[in-house]
């Protein structure tokens, strides 16, 4: 939260936190039945609810995940990978963004390699999943992280964050109207700007991408400024 908000200064971190020891992926945070899952999607909800009724605008931004000792061996093991690749559908599929950032941790590295290299390959394989290396942290008695490198562990979920550019992704003349595409993270807000000479911009419209982060703006142009310019700027 502290890297967050040094890199954002202008932006209040809320985080959602949803935590319990010794639970596994492939019982307890299964998305068809686990009571982890079940847990995580209420708290999710329960918070958000209170958000809209302080009346406050949010925009969910990602989600960090660190777990797997639990799933170190047998079919745990070896389904890691595609069980943590249901976890991200799942939670993409519940939260209503689907291509929200995902970050998984990985564990201590005197744990199982071949868990470490499947949440390794998750980073590999799934647009905007980033991993948080556990590399030369240091554990107490095995298993848990000092509190230096439980510090030096958040910098780095933090720093995995891969959020979807805010871009146009096609521009197309129909007419007297422009055709702009706009993508970016599923739901966050932008604004349009628009500009004749490049150095003064005039907001526009105001506007919120779709699950999937996508949207489509038709603008007119004015035929007496034919040299018009677009931009957007993130809220």
């Amino acid at each position: 939260a502290k890297t967050m908000t040094d890199a954002t200064p202008n932006r209040r971190i809320a985080l959602i936190k949803v935590t319990k020891g010794g639970t596994s992926l492939s019982s307890n945070w299964k998305p068809t039945s686990g009571y982890m899952y079940k847990t995580f999607t209420n708290i999710v909800r329960v918070a958000l609810n209170e958000l809209d009724a302080q009346g406050r605008t949010y925009t969910v931004r990602g989600m960090i995940w660190h777990q797997g000792e639990s799933d170190s061996s047998g079919s745990a093991l070896t389904n890691y990978e595609t069980n943590m690749t249901q976890l991200i559908a799942a939670v993409r599929r519940d939260v209503g963004i689907t291509n929200l950032p995902f970050v998984v941790g990985e564990v201590a590295t005197n744990k199982v390699e071949a868990l470490r290299a499947a949440q390794f390959r998750l980073s590999e394989n799934i647009p905007y999943v980033g991993f948080a290396s556990a590399d030369a942290l240091e554990t107490e008695e095995g298993t848990h992280f000092t509190t230096d490198s439980v510090l030096i562990l958040g910098q780095r979920f933090a720093s995995g964050i891969e959020t979807p550019a805010l871009q146009f992704s096609s521009a197309t003349v129909q007419g007297n109207n422009i055709a702009l595409n706009v993508s970016g993270l599923g739901k966050s807000r932008f604004h349009l700007l628009s500009s004749t000479n490049l150095t003064q911009w005039t907001p526009l419209s105001t506007n919120q991408l779709n699950d999937a982060g996508q949207m489509p703006l038709i603008r007119a142009i004015d035929p007496a400024h034919p040299a018009t310019f677009f931009s957007l700027q993130a809220e």
